[in-house]
């Protein structure tokens, strides 16, 4: 179930450390959809290198809901991983093909935490520590439509926080994503994160945010492998029938929360995500990320926004405990 508690006080000081600056290293689709962004060291072929690559995302979906990738220009870094296209990828499978989308290799969750952004890593753009002996690990990313509106991100890990703030004046957003990696085997596309084989049974964050959008919510967007789109840039579990519905027939699951200008840690079922396709519903076992969609639809007035996030972690059941934050 959805729930939202104040956050003790010793989380409301939040302050503001470094710029995490926007770029535009890829193409974006012409509809449809976020871009994922990868600061640092990301996927192979689907990162540029070093702290601030990005860019912008497609239309939002449904409710505020993204979808997902979009193009991904060169480069990037390989750190044992797979071709964007072509071939066979070091973790045994083929590379990305459109026609035949595959199913993700789970990986059993290692701890309930996912990151406070102390683990931060100023150089390479990462939060979760070494990725070739942690399981999960990864980066952040800011999207725009159509590279208009003007968000930045500024991660502060001596605060554990990273606030994304700025005018919106189309769909935007923010969010993680997921490196998942067995221990020292590289980096593997086709991996996603089974959080449910901990035992786990929802999300859990603490956000605060001021927004003079005329309603104040969040859409959390669960991204799953079933519903991310299957391309050369980026694979994925969901097969769509042309270009133009790449977002109407692959949609993550949501779920939409009121925000309040006050830390609150907000604690989110799996089964809350909902209004996904083909999956309906959220589901542990298939992660490959998690987006927050700011409010818009079409003609609706700029609106300015400040959103800090941090203490992510899987949460429910006796086996799924995060460690308490000191």
């Amino acid at each position: 179930m959805v729930s939202g508690r104040r956050a003790p006080g010793r989380r409301a000081a939040f302050g503001l450390a470094f710029v995490v600056a926007l770029g535009a290293p890829f193409a974006v689709p012409a509809c449809g959809g976020r871009s994922e962004r990868f600061d640092g060291d990301g996927p192979a072929g689907m990162s540029g290198t070093g702290l601030n690559s990005g860019g912008s995302g497609g239309l939002g979906g449904g409710a505020g809901n993204a979808g997902i990738a979009g193009s991904v220009g060169v480069g990037g870094s390989n750190n044992g991983g797979t071709s964007a296209m072509g071939g066979i990828s070091s973790c045994g499978r083929s590379a990305a093909d459109p026609r035949s989308a595959l199913p993700c290799a789970p990986v059993a969750v290692q701890t309930p935490f996912i990151t406070d952004f102390a683990d931060w890593n100023d150089v390479e753009g990462r939060w979760g520590g070494d990725p070739n002996v942690h399981v999960l690990t990864g980066g952040v990313y800011i999207y725009n439509g159509s590279g208009v509106g003007v968000l930045s991100g500024q991660v502060s890990p001596a605060n554990r926080s990273w606030t994304v703030s700025g005018s919106v004046l189309s769909y935007a957003g923010f969010g993680l994503w997921f490196d998942v990696r067995r221990p020292f085997e590289g980096h593997c596309p086709y991996n996603c994160l089974d959080a449910f084989a901990g035992g786990c049974e929802g999300v859990r964050f603490t956000l605060r945010a001021s927004m003079t959008a005329p309603v104040p919510v969040l859409d959390v967007v669960l991204d799953i492998w079933d519903n991310r789109p299957n391309n050369l840039d980026l694979p994925g579990g969901c097969l769509y029938s042309s270009e133009q519905t790449m977002y109407t027939d692959c949609v993550q699951p949501f779920v939409q929360i009121a925000t309040s200008p006050e830390p609150v840690e907000y604690r989110l079922s799996f089964d809350d995500f909902t209004a996904g396709k083909p999956l309906l519903n959220g589901t542990g076992e298939q992660l490959v990320g998690i987006h927050f969609a700011l409010p818009w639809v079409e003609g609706m007035p700029p609106f300015d926004v400040a959103v800090t996030v941090s203490d992510f972690a899987f949460v429910g059941g006796t086996t799924c405990v995060p460690p308490t934050r000191q």
